[in-house]
């Protein structure tokens, strides 16, 4: 069997206003067809957005 193809990525750093510019520019796909429904609870994505400001733990719901 032969070895994979080789699989390259690129990492980039996306300040919050970076995103929020590829969002209002249509650039940031939200719902794209490979991502399953979403399974947090409204409060759960509260407590994830809040997390960084109010020093709150955030744990995988793996």
């Amino acid at each position: 069997m032969p070895p994979p193809a080789s699989i390259h990525h690129k990492t980039t750093t996306k300040s919050v206003l970076d995103l929020q510019h590829l969002y209002e520019n249509d650039h940031l796909n939200l719902e794209p067809g490979f991502q399953r429904q979403s399974v947090w609870t409204e409060r759960d994505r509260a407590k994830l957005i809040d997390s960084p400001a109010g020093k709150i733990k955030v744990r995988s719901r793996a």
